[in-house]
């Protein structure tokens, strides 16, 4: 684990977390916004300090979030200190690309997770070459096999869009909104946020409602999500 922020209210939007992120990742995404993070050099924490700073945090706090990086990549860390948080009492959330499919079905299973917040990049429809230059990999139809053991199973879930200017375009938006609504149904929650370069959000908020009302001809729930809230 790489580090860890004990309260947090942007992580779990109605929630405060406490947030673990963990180092690895199977993308090389052109605007990872934890790039400079995952690439730090220094110790990493252990589940003994990441559980005490859960216990210490717990006054204030309602759930764990799992982030990264990818934390599904780190699957027993994850669950043994997931459970720990149970105990506790708290709810758990997870952050995730949905690429590895085999550890999203896992956790399914467990049981454990109470909330997953999926990265939808591009559409699934991609072809490889863009796939790949933009996300660092070839295949990316594998994620919304995870997403739909996540619907079947009937956990709470959250699909979302980071947008850049210089990476999607409207017909990317249009599509990801018809395939969700196509394979998941019209209820999914879908939500759209600017991405940032140097802490400043690259697309208006204008920009992400005229986006919302795209995605309507398809879903029910689209949220436009800014520093300032949502809508």
């Amino acid at each position: 684990m790489l580090s860890i922020v004990p309260i947090s209210m942007i992580d779990w939007p109605g929630m405060v977390s406490t947030v673990i992120f963990f180092g690895d990742c199977n993308m090389k995404c052109k605007h990872c916004h934890n790039f400079t993070e995952l690439n730090r050099p220094g110790t990493r924490l252990n589940k003994i300090e990441v559980k005490k700073e859960i216990k210490d945090s717990r006054m204030f706090t309602d759930a764990v979030v799992f982030g990264g990086g990818e934390p599904t990549l780190n699957l027993k860390d994850l669950l043994d200190v997931a459970r720990y948080a149970k105990i506790l009492g708290m709810k758990i959330g997870v952050h995730s690309n949905g690429l590895d499919t085999g550890a999203i079905h896992y956790l399914v299973n467990r049981g454990i997770v109470d909330k997953f917040f999926i990265d939808y990049k591009l559409p699934t429809t991609v072809d490889q070459f863009r796939s790949n230059s933009i996300l660092g990999v070839e295949d990316y139809k594998s994620l919304d096999l995870s997403i739909g053991y996540i619907v079947k199973d009937g956990i709470d879930l959250e699909i979302r869009t980071t947008v850049f200017d210089d990476v999607h375009t409207a017909e990317d938006i249009h599509e990801i909104a018809r395939t969700v609504s196509q394979k998941f149904g019209r209820s999914i929650t879908y939500v759209l946020q600017s991405g940032r370069i140097n802490e400043k959000p690259v697309i208006t908020n204008e920009e992400l409602e005229g986006l919302r009302r795209l995605c309507g001809e398809y879903l029910d729930n689209v949220i436009v999500r800014t520093q300032s809230g949502e809508r």
